[in-house]
């Protein structure tokens, strides 16, 4: 879940349910998908009697795999921070959904004015 987090620009000590600590969001995020993952691999493998951590851990990351987890962790966490009031891009065909929009220096402030985020701008690069 941190990986997510961070992938999407998000703070990890964000925190809306768990607060206090460096990583309350990613704890907030990974609850979402408890009941689904975590638990049934833990009963799973007690059941199975399988009960060292390793174990539990190896059945987690499968679940984790199986589920594509991670795709839909970035999704959701996106769900939950959308904001209303975000700007409409002007040509929706040349975003690339996956990666948030960056601000760019100069632009104006009735426009969007972003660049695409999950790119290196290099000190050549006009912004």
């Amino acid at each position: 879940m941190h990986a997510a987090i961070c992938a999407v620009g998000a703070s990890p000590g964000l925190g809306f349910v768990h607060t206090g600590h460096a990583l309350a969001f990613v704890h907030d995020i990974a609850d979402l998908y408890k009941a689904e993952v975590s638990l049934p691999a833990a009963f799973d493998s007690v059941g199975g009697g399988r009960a060292t951590e390793s174990a539990v851990r190896r059945a987690v990351r499968d679940r984790v795999t199986d589920l594509r987890l991670l795709d839909r962790a970035i999704s959701d966490i996106y769900h939950l921070l959308e904001d209303s009031t975000r700007l409409p891009v002007e040509d929706p065909e040349s975003v690339d959904s996956n990666f948030p929009m960056l601000w760019a220096d100069g632009a104006d402030a009735g426009t969007p004015g972003g660049i695409s985020g999950g790119t290196s701008y290099g000190l050549d690069h006009d912004l």
